[in-house]
């Protein structure tokens, strides 16, 4: 019994510790994601079939606290989306107007045809996702 005894107190002590080392204080860390609006690309008018591609996406960013995250991508066959992802956190206070940046996307075309290509590059008055549009065609070496 008193061996019990001993090992519930143990479990209750351990339980204690574990919640006490808990942050409590989440908004600490408290990291956003956000759409960057592309300026300009630099993707061609032809890409070579199952040949890489780094698409050049020149965005801005909204703030010195707003860092490059990634790409938000929907391959959608022939329709192609692409939108650069910044992250930041609500907690920054010295944010600072941010100069242009360049994100890289390597693609590598997978049909033959064409593709067409949308870059988020912002939201219109009325709050609608505009794009930088481009077709562009696929070609055998």
């Amino acid at each position: 019994m008193k061996g019990k005894l001993r090992y519930l107190s143990f479990i209750i002590l351990a339980l204690l510790v574990c919640t006490a080392c808990l942050n409590d204080d989440l908004d600490e860390n408290d990291f956003n994601i956000e759409l960057a609006p592309a300026i300009s690309t630099n993707l061609p008018d032809t890409l070579v079939f199952g040949k890489s591609f780094n698409i050049e996406v020149e965005y801005q960013p909204k703030t010195t606290c707003h860092m490059f995250a990634g790409f938000n991508y929907y391959d959608g066959n022939q329709q192609q989306q692409l939108a650069v992802i910044t992250s930041y956190s609500s907690n920054e206070q010295d944010c600072q107007t941010e100069d242009l940046k360049i994100a890289t996307f390597e693609f590598t075309p997978r049909r033959t045809d064409f593709y067409n290509f949308e870059i988020y590059s912002g939201e219109s008055e009325e709050g609608k996702a505009v794009f930088l549009e481009k077709k562009v065609f696929v070609k055998l070496e």
